[in-house]
């Protein structure tokens, strides 16, 4: 009966997540809908803005930042794991490894770091020249 009990309870988790992430997308997708042309002519222009911030702007820093790292990442692994094993299966193994594991969460922390930091700056400084306030009012 334990097992039963068990499985019970990561389907119910399963669902819950699930649940979670449609609430999120149907929220979204209504937020979305409810822009009038008024308001998609504002935050158009910004969307558009941000995502040439962080995409095209953020991609030479992302490359070169992350080639770097995994190279260095990679010749110090060498280094340490040739002793180990074979030592013509270890440079595949760890570019592998970096390519698929490390590769995209070292992307991910580069561009939290370069435009979240970016964009939560901008909106502190909104925030004191109460420009957000004034947002609000207009009904953006």
């Amino acid at each position: 009966m334990a097992w039963i009990e068990t499985l019970g309870a990561s389907v119910r988790h399963f669902l819950e997540y699930a649940g979670d992430l449609a609430h999120l997308a149907a929220k979204a997708v209504a937020g979305v809908l409810r822009l009038d042309g008024a308001r998609a002519g504002v935050t158009a222009p910004v969307l558009k803005a941000q995502l040439r911030f962080t995409g095209e702007q953020g991609v030479w820093l992302v490359a070169g930042a992350g080639g770097i790292l995994g190279g260095v990442t990679l010749l110090q692994a060498y280094a340490q794991l040739a002793s180990f094993g074979p030592g013509q299966y270890t440079g595949t193994l760890l570019s592998a490894v970096i390519l698929r594991e490390l590769g995209p969460v070292l992307a991910a922390v580069l561009v939290i770091g370069r435009s979240g930091t970016a964009i939560a700056a901008e909106l502190g400084t909104m925030r004191l020249g109460e420009e957000v306030e004034a947002l609000e009012a207009h009904g953006v």
